[in-house]
Parts: structure tokens; sequence; C-alpha cells
């Protein structure tokens, strides 16, 4: 059975839900799998709480949808776990822009160094 946190990851790749649209997601798919009445259903404030509870390990509400897409697409491993069988097997990049400026002696302006 699908649970409240999948709907969330769900929603990942689009833009940020309200969480009514979340909880009345949920709503129907006990129903559909079990039987009309089968399963009780949370409060809305019992539901709520949940929500809040399950934005720790699936951040849909609060944070930037950018950085929820990044986290995302993260691969499922870690990178330190390669272990080459030769020379040039693996090639790990490290694309973050230094820190580092530089004065240009004819304009005397800071400019990024590349």
């Amino acid at each position: 059975m699908e649970t409240a946190l999948e709907i969330m990851a769900e929603h990942t790749k689009g833009s940020r839900p309200a969480r009514v649209k979340v909880i009345r997601s949920v709503r129907p798919r006990p129903e559909a799998r079990f039987g009309k009445g089968e399963v009780k259903l949370p409060t809305r404030a019992t539901a709520y709480r949940w929500l809040q509870e399950l934005e720790r390990w699936q951040p849909t509400f609060r944070l930037s949808t950018k950085r929820n897409r990044d986290i995302a697409a993260r691969p499922p491993g870690a990178y330190g776990k390669l272990r080459p069988s030769k020379p040039g097997e693996y090639l790990l990049m490290d694309t973050t822009r230094l820190d580092v400026f530089a004065m240009d002696p004819i304009t005397l302006k800071w400019v990024r160094s590349s």
C-alpha cells in the first residue's frame, strides 16, 4: 500500500503542493484497496500532524522546490565506494567555483579568476 511519504515523493518534480492536496490524494487509496469503510481515516488535525512528522524524511512543503529536486536527483550510492581496477577507470570532477579573485590591472576592478 502506498504511504503518505510515497505520495509526497510523487510531488518532487512538480511545484510545491498544498498539504490539503496531499491529504486528499491519500484518502481514496485505502478505499480502492480495501473497500469503503474498512480503513478508519484520521481526522484533519491528525493528518496535518502526520504530514509535519513526515516532512523530516521527505521535505515537500517548507524547503525550496529546486533543493528538493536536487536531493531527489542524487545518485543512491556514495562516491567513495568506487574501486578502480586500472588507472583512469573512474574520473570524479569537482565543478565548484573557487572564491578566488584577482584585480584587473587595466580597469582596477576585482574579477573572478577561472
